[in-house]
């Protein structure tokens, strides 16, 4: 009987300390980090406007301000006494460039193609566009996006840095001097592989393509 008693007592203390937690105890401070340290300066000022809310209100809160962040792909909430909640964020990490031909500005993409910054300078891959480049949280165009896989590709294989989009195609050039054409659209790894086999066919010879243009069926070769 006294044990029933006993953890009759423990629960109704938990449903007390929950009501207390969740309703009462106000949030006096949150802190952000991310995979690649604290968590953008933006999204912080957002959550930072939560503290001095009771807990299940801002937990909330900070659930539905990161459900619709675009830099934000992944998030956990921690609750540490005596009254701090830890947000960690899994956010999206840049891959490639672009940048507009008449501007220095360079969008940063990630690997699904979102804009997650607007950067003067880049190391990264990056494809010239004769048109505006888009925001932060943005998602670059179809076109683009694919322009972007195949320079990601290039540089894999070839350590090509930079194409060109315009007139509906992907220009580049490879280390010897070679110009590449590029449709836009199609399967990425039968065009890399077409571009792999003309070149493997010409190596050793002394007269080599100038032009690949693999916007056709088969691959044009311009000497």
């Amino acid at each position: 009987m006294k044990t029933v008693i006993k953890l009759i007592l423990g629960v109704l203390v938990l449903i007390v300390l929950t009501i207390f937690v969740s309703r009462i105890l106000k949030i006096g401070d949150i802190t952000c980090s991310s995979q690649f340290g604290p968590c953008n300066v933006t999204i912080f000022a957002k959550l930072e406007n939560l503290e001095g809310l009771p807990f299940h209100q801002a937990k909330v809160g900070i659930s539905e301000i990161l459900a619709h962040e675009v830099l934000v792909k992944d998030f956990s909430i921690q609750f540490y006494l005596p009254n701090r909640l830890s947000v960690n964020l899994i956010e999206r990490k840049p891959q490639f460039a672009v940048v507009r031909s008449d501007t220095k500005a360079l969008a940063l993409v990630d690997a699904e193609g979102y804009i997650v910054s607007i950067e003067e300078a880049s190391n990264l891959p990056q494809i010239v566009i004769p048109e505006g480049i888009g925001s932060v949280g943005e998602k670059v165009s179809q076109e683009n996006f694919f322009a972007l896989l195949i320079l990601a590709d290039l540089f894999s294989f070839y350590q090509v840095k930079v194409g060109v989009v315009e007139n509906g195609a992907l220009y580049i050039f490879l280390n010897d001097g070679t110009k590449v054409i590029f449709p836009l659209e199609g399967d990425r790894e039968i065009l890399i592989s077409s571009l792999a086999l003309v070149l493997k066919r010409y190596e050793g010879v002394d007269v080599k393509p100038r032009e690949i243009d693999l916007r056709f069926k088969n691959p044009v070769l311009r000497e």
